[in-house]
């Protein structure tokens, strides 16, 4: 019996074509999600999160304060500013991952070719990890590192509010143990917990966009995920804070006050929530009706 010698490329696309699996057709749909994010809304961040520092340098290096150049007075500020603009610029962005494409039929159109449902899902957020890394973090990261040093290097010291009642019970001469400038570590230590404070919000962001279907409620319920996060890691019993996200919030204020505090513990505490939060909405929008 003659037999037909199918070729190699057409055997493996047939292969990829037919191959079963919740995350069949993920590299593909990364591939296409990730065009959204680079270099667009990595630019995006980047340039905001930049803007944040260099409008700090411009003020701190004006001379308008000359008689008291204290540069930890608008780190701290911008720091909470930086964040908080990342926080909206998170739930504004990852709000519509899920909901337009739901709504606009787009989701059921991909979900009806040779892919998995839970691969869709999944690659909104694989797509958004390396812009929120980059553009939210490693660039702006970059700017701020850089107007510390330079603050350092001029000799600028600064303290927080409890280094000032400390200072004021001891003798002058303390003011040589503190500067500006936080170890590398302690400062790597903080952009880390900044990313996966933000990897866990568009994590939620995607599963409610499974969920819920008014774009106010999505940004109202994705905004009240960082501020409970925040409250909570204040006023909430430390041995139950440690087993959630908001031991990350916790360890990044303290990193930012310039105090020693865990990284690697609550970054992967706040990775298995992303793993679960995930976990949930692929489970979810395989069972969902488009």
């Amino acid at each position: 019996m003659a037999t037909t010698d199918v070729p190699v490329s057409a055997a493996s696309t047939l292969t990829r074509t037919t191959t079963r699996g919740p995350l069949r057709g993920l590299l593909g749909l990364t591939a296409a999600e990730l065009r959204r994010w680079l270099p667009g809304r990595a630019l995006i961040l980047a340039v905001l999160g930049s803007a944040i520092a260099g409008g700090v340098f411009l003020v701190w290096s004006s001379g308008a304060n000359a008689d008291n150049p204290r540069l930890g007075t608008y780190v701290y500020a911008t720091f909470a500013i930086w964040v908080a603009v990342l926080v909206l610029v998170m739930v504004a962005t990852a709000q519509g991952a899920m909901a337009n494409e739901v709504d606009e039929g787009t989701a059921a159109w991909v979900v009806a070719k040779p892919v998995g449902r839970p691969a869709f899902v999944l690659s909104k957020f694989l797509a958004a990890v390396p812009g929120v890394v980059l553009g939210a973090i490693v660039v702006p990261g970059i700017v701020l590192r850089n107007l510390m040093v330079e603050a350092e290097s001029r000799g600028d010291t600064d303290f927080s509010a409890e280094e000032v009642f400390r200072l004021l019970e001891t003798r002058a001469s303390a003011r040589g143990e503190f500067t500006t400038l936080a170890p590398l570590g302690r400062y790597l230590g903080s952009l880390t917990l900044i990313a996966v404070i933000l990897l866990l919000i568009v994590a939620v962001m995607i599963l409610l966009g499974c969920v819920v279907r008014s774009r106010a409620a999505l940004f109202l319920i994705g905004l009240a995920v960082p501020i409970g996060l925040l409250v909570y890691s204040v006023l909430g019993p430390a041995e139950i804070v440690e087993l959630t996200p908001a031991w990350a919030v916790d360890s990044l204020l303290e990193t930012i006050d310039d105090r020693d505090a865990p990284v690697l513990a609550p970054t992967l505490i706040t990775g298995a929530w992303i793993a679960g939060v995930m976990t949930l909405a692929m489970a979810w929008f395989s069972r969902k009706e488009l």
